[in-house]
C-alpha cells in the first residue's frame, strides 16, 4: 500500500471513530469574547495585498508576503517585507526559493528559521534567520524536507508549537489538521516522521460545510484556531479537534482574510504571556477598493483592578455636525479649548485620505459649532489624531503616531496660527516610551499623551531647560504613566484636562459608553454613562464654556463615526457637548503689578539611615533622591542614600528594561530583560533568557561584556509566555525563577506566584537541566489577588526569601505596595510550602519617593 493510500485509510478509520463519538455543538459557543485592538495599514509600508504572515520573537517583527495578484488565489512570491510590531518598516528580503502559496508561512523560534510549504513539490522549506531574528536581504534556503507521504499540496496554513516541537498543516477541504512532531535525529524530515509514526491527523469537529483558511496555534492554551473566510468567523479547537468557541469577526471590516498567527500582544506594557491573534487581510472588496491591513484581536478580557464608581448620567447640550462644515471634517479627532481665542481647535486625522478633502485638516470653531477658520498640517504631519494647546504661550501640540512624533507649533512673532512665521519642532514618542500616541492634553505645564495601543496615559513634565525634548538621555523631561485597562478603558484615544478641577477626562474607542474622570496620577474619580449618545468611535475630549451658558464648563467630545477604511465615502463626524453639572470655571487672578514674592520650597525630611541595604531596578524611568534612574539601570541603596551601580546605557542596553537580576560577584551581574533584543557578544536574547555581565568597571561609568548564561528555550521556557520576572542563584548552583505568566516546563507546572528551580547540567548557549517546584505561593497567601505575582526575588545565605510583587500585596502579618520589599522565612519548601512573614517591611519604597514607581528587581548584598 503506498503512502497516500495509507494516509487515506488512516483518515477513514479516524472519521469512523469520530462519527460514533459524542459530537460537540458549536452553536453554544458562538461569539466568545474578542476585542479588535488595531489595524496595521500595510499599504503605507509598501504591502498592497498581505497574504503570508510569520512572526520572529527575537526581532519582535513580522515577515509579510504579498498575495501576488489582486484577484483570485495567491500566486508565487519571493519577496518578504519585514515590519516591527509597532508598525515601522525594517527592510525586505528576497528568498532564493519562491513561495507558491504565501498563506503557508511560519517562523520557528527554536531554530530561528522561517519555514514555508512548496505545495508543488510537497516540501517543507527552511530559511534560517540571522542572530537578530531577521532575514538577510538575500536569503538562502538551508533545507528542503520531503512531505509527499502526507499529501500537503492543498495546505492553506501552517503553525509551529515551538515548545513541543510540533508543526501543524491545515487541510481546508478535509476539515482536518496534520500535526507532525520533530524527530530528534532527522528534524522535520517528512519521510522519517512518517516512517516513525510521529504524526497525528486531527479532525476538526464542526458542523460547518465551508472551507477553512489560515491556521494559528496559541501556546497559552495549546489550542488551534482556523478562519472561515466566508463567514469571517474564527473557530477555536483543542489539539484533539474538539470545538471550543467561535469568534464572529464580521463586524470588524475584514474583507479577504489570508494567513493568521498568534504572537505576544502589541501592548508593550501587557503581561508577555498574553497572546493575541493577527490576521493578514489582503483587503480586496467588490467595489474595487483595497484596504490592505493586518488586524490584531485580543481574546483576553482586561482585568479591572480599580474600584470604579457607579456611572453618572450626564445630559446632552448640543450636537455639532462637523460633516456639514465647509470644508467638512468627516473624522474629527484631536480637540482642545483655545482659551485666548474663546474657541475650540480640532484636528481631523483621516480627511486627507478621502475624495472630499479640500486641503484642510485643522478647524477652529465656536462653542455653538460655527466654523471660524481652517489650517493644514500636511507639511509636517499627514495624520494628527491628537491636539492640545498650552494656554500659557499658545503653543499647539499635534500627535502623529505614524511618524512617531509629537509636533509643537510656536506661533511666531505675529502670534497668529497658520501664518508664515509659525515654527515647528518635534520630539519622538519613543523618547518617552510611547508606542501609539492618540490623544493629547495640556495642563499646569504638563503634556499628557494617551497611548492607545499600550492603554496608558503618559505625563510629561519638561526639565530644567523648559522645553519638551524627551526623557534622558534624549532630553531632560520627567516621565510618569498609568494604566487605563485597570479602569475599563482598553484604547484611550481622547483625553482632556480640566483647569477647574485639575483632573483628566478620558474616552476610549471600543468602550464608547464610558467617559472617565481621573486624577493626574490615574485614580478614578467619576464615571459617566454616555451610551445614550450612540457615539461611534469617540476620539477627542476638550473642556470649555457651555454654548448656552458660558459660566458653566462642559465636556466637548469628538467622534469619528464610521471609519473611512470601511466606507471611503463616509462623512459623519460629530462633536457632542455634554453637561456633567459639576465643573466650574477657574477664577482668573488679576495680573500683579509688583513682583510676587517666591515662597521657599519646603524640604521633605529625609528618612533616617537604616541597615537594610539592597540593589534594585525600577519598572519606569524616574528620579530617586536626586539620582536619575532608567529602567535599564541597577542602583544601590546603602540604607540611607542611593548610587548608580550598573548604568545600562553605557553598555548598549539603553531602552531595554531589566526585569530581574542577581549580583553574583564583585564584577559579575546576571540579568533578564522584558523584551527580545540583540545584545553585543550574545546575539538574540529573549525574555526567558539570563545573560551574564562581566564588568571592567561599574557605577556611573559602566563598562564590560555580555555572554549567555541560561538559554531559556533550551529548558522548555516559552520566550514570551514564560518571561522571567525574578530569579536568584542558590549556593548549590540551582537557578530559582519566577515567570510573568503561568509556567509549564518538563517536571513542573505552576502559577505566577510560584518559584521553579532549575538544576543545570550545562549552561550558556546550550543549556540543559531538570526542573522542580521550589516555592508554592498559594500555600502562603500569595494568590489572594492578581497583583501578588512575584517580580523581585533575593534569597540570603539562611534561605530567607526577599520579595517584591507586581502590585499591592497582603499576606499574613504584613502588607504593602509594588515599591516595597518584604521577607518570608520558610519552614518548608516545595509542594508544601510554609513560611513566616516578618511584620516589618525590609524596604518601604514610599519613604524614599518611589510611590509612583515599581521595583521589578532586587538583590540583597
Amino acid at each position: 500500500m503506498n503512502h497516500i493510500n495509507k494516509i487515506t485509510f488512516l483518515f477513514i478509520i479516524l472519521v469512523l471513530v469520530i462519527a460514533v463519538s459524542t459530537s460537540v455543538s458549536s452553536a453554544q459557543n458562538q461569539n466568545e469574547y474578542h476585542y479588535f485592538v488595531r489595524a496595521i495599514e500595510t499599504e503605507e509600508l509598501g504591502i498592497d495585498h498581505p497574504a503570508g504572515l510569520a512572526f520572529s520573537p527575537a526581532a519582535n517583527a513580522f515577515f509579510v508576503a504579498r498575495k501576488g495578484s489582486a484577484q483570485g488565489p495567491p500566486s508565487p512570491v519571493n519577496d518578504l517585507t519585514e515590519i516591527t510590531m509597532f508598525e515601522d518598516f525594517i527592510g525586505s528580503s528576497t528568498l532564493s526559493d519562491s513561495i507558491p502559496d504565501p498563506t503557508n508561512l511560519a517562523f520557528d523560534q527554536k531554530t530561528n528559521s522561517l519555514f514555508f510549504v512548496d505545495t508543488g513539490s510537497q516540501e517543507l522549506v527552511q530559511v534560517p534567520a540571522g542572530p537578530d531574528g531577521l532575514l538577510p536581504p538575500a536569503a538562502q534556503a538551508s533545507a528542503r524536507y520531503n512531505f509527499k507521504a502526507f499529501g500537503i499540496q492543498n495546505s492553506k496554513g501552517i503553525a509551529f508549537d515551538s515548545l513541543n516541537r510540533r508543526l501543524f498543516f491545515l487541510d481546508p477541504a478535509g476539515k482536518r489538521v496534520l500535526a507532525v512532531t520533530e524527530d530528534p535525529e532527522a528534524g522535520f524530515n517528512g519521510e522519517v516522521i512518517y516512517q516513525r509514526g510521529r504524526y497525528v491527523l486531527i479532525d476538526l469537529k464542526t458542523v460547518s460545510n465551508d472551507k477553512f483558511q489560515g491556521l494559528g496555534y496559541n501556546s497559552n492554551d495549546a489550542h488551534l484556531y482556523v478562519m472561515n473566510p466566508k463567514t469571517k468567523e474564527v473557530l477555536e479547537f483543542t489539539d484533539t479537534g474538539d470545538h471550543v468557541s467561535t469568534h464572529n469577526l464580521s463586524d470588524n471590516s475584514i474583507r479577504d482574510p489570508q494567513a493568521m498567527l498568534f504572537a505576544a500582544s502589541g501592548d508593550p506594557t501587557d503581561d508577555p504571556a498574553i497572546m493575541n491573534l493577527f490576521i493578514a487581510d489582503s483587503g480586496e472588496n467588490s467595489d474595487g477598493q483595497t484596504y490592505a491591513q493586518i488586524l490584531e484581536f485580543s481574546f483576553t478580557e482586561p482585568e479591572i483592578t480599580q474600584e470604579v464608581p457607579a456611572a453618572v448620567s450626564p445630559s446632552l447640550v448640543n450636537t455639532i455636525d462637523t460633516s456639514k462644515w465647509n470644508p467638512p471634517s468627516p473624522d474629527p479627532t484631536g480637540l482642545d479649548y483655545w482659551e485666548s481665542h474663546g474657541n475650540f481647535l480640532l484636528s481631523d486625522s483621516e480627511v486627507d485620505e478621502m475624495s472630499i478633502f479640500e486641503g484642510k485638516n485643522v478647524f477652529e470653531f465656536r462653542t455653538n459649532g460655527n466654523l471660524v477658520s481652517t489650517c493644514v498640517t500636511l507639511d509636517f504631519s499627514k495624520e494628527a489624531p491628537g491636539l492640545a494647546i498650552n494656554p500659557g504661550n499658545n503653543h499647539i501640540f499635534f500627535a502623529d503616531d505614524g511618524k512617531d512624533r509629537i509636533f509643537e507649533i510656536d506661533l511666531g512673532a505675529d502670534g497668529d496660527y497658520c501664518t508664515n512665521d509659525d515654527e515647528v519642532r518635534s520630539v519622538r514618542n519613543s523618547d518617552y516610551g510611547v508606542v501609539d500616541s492618540e490623544g493629547l492634553a495640556f495642563g499646569n505645564g504638563d503634556l499628557y499623551i494617551a497611548d492607545g495601543l499600550s492603554a496608558e496615559i503618559y505625563r510629561i513634565r519638561p526639565g530644567s531647560n523648559g522645553i519638551f525634548d524627551g526623557a534622558p538621555p534624549a532630553g531632560d523631561d520627567n516621565v510618569s504613566h498609568f494604566d487605563t485597562n485597570s479602569m475599563g478603558l482598553r484604547d484611550p484615544e481622547g483625553i482632556g484636562f480640566s483647569p477647574a478641577s485639575g483632573t483628566l477626562f478620558i474616552v476610549s474607542r471600543p468602550d464608547k459608553k464610558l467617559l472617565v474622570e481621573v486624577s493626574t496620577t490615574g485614580n478614578v474619580i467619576n464615571t459617566f454613562d454616555i451610551g445614550f449618545l450612540n457615539a461611534v468611535a469617540p476620539s477627542g475630549v476638550g473642556i470649555g464654556p457651555g454654548s448656552n451658558n458660558s459660566s458653566q464648563m462642559n465636556i466637548y467630545m469628538s467622534a469619528r463615526g464610521v471609519d473611512n477604511n470601511s466606507d471611503p465615502k463616509e462623512n459623519d463626524g460629530k462633536v457632542y457637548e455634554i453637561s456633567i453639572g459639576t465643573i466650574s470655571p477657574t477664577p482668573t487672578e488679576p495680573t500683579p503689578t509688583e513682583p510676587t514674592p517666591t515662597e521657599p520650597t519646603p524640604t521633605e525630611p529625609t528618612p533616617p539611615p537604616g541597615d537594610n541595604a539592597l540593589y534594585l531596578s525600577l519598572v519606569a524611568n524616574g528620579t530617586v533622591n536626586g539620582l536619575s534612574v532608567r529602567d535599564e539601570d541597577i542602583i544601590l541603596f546603602n540604607g540611607s542614600s542611593f548610587s548608580m551601580f550598573f548604568d545600562g546605557s553605557d553598555v548598549g542596553v539603553g531602552g531595554l528594561d531589566i526585569t530581574a537580576f542577581a549580583v553574583t560577584g564583585p564584577n559579575t551581574i546576571l540579568m533578564s530583560f522584558s523584551s527580545s533584543a540583540t545584545i553585543s557578544g550574545v546575539g538574540a536574547v529573549s525574555p526567558s533568557d539570563i545573560v551574564q555581565f562581566n564588568a571592567a568597571s561599574l557605577g556611573d561609568n559602566t563598562n564590560g561584556s555580555f555572554s549567555m548564561y541560561m538559554n531559556g528555550i533550551d529548558v522548555g521556557l516559552d520566550a514570551s509566555a514564560e518571561a522571567i520576572d525574578a530569579f536568584d542563584i542558590l549556593p548549590d548552583g540551582r537557578i530559582v525563577i519566577s515567570t510573568k505568566g503561568n509556567i509549564s516546563v518538563p517536571g513542573f507546572s505552576g502559577k505566577d506566584e510560584d518559584l521553579a528551580a532549575l538544576s543545570p547540567t550545562s549552561l550558556g548557549d546550550n543549556t540543559s537541566g531538570s526542573w522542580e517546584i521550589y516555592f508554592d505561593g498559594s500555600d502562603v497567601d500569595l494568590a489572594t489577588n492578581s497583583g501578588e505575582d512575584i517580580d523581585g526575588l533575593s534569597i540570603d545565605t539562611s534561605g530567607n526569601l526577599y520579595f517584591s510583587t507586581r502590585n499591592v500585596f497582603s499576606v499574613s502579618g504584613v502588607s504593602g505596595d509594588n515599591e516595597d520589599v518584604f521577607i518570608c522565612q520558610p519552614t518548608s519548601l516545595g509542594n508544601t510550602t510554609a513560611c513566616s512573614y516578618l511584620p516589618a517591611l525590609y524596604f518601604d519604597g514610599s519613604q524614599w519617593g518611589l510611590a509612583g514607581n515599581d521595583i521589578d528587581g532586587v538583590d540583597i548584598p
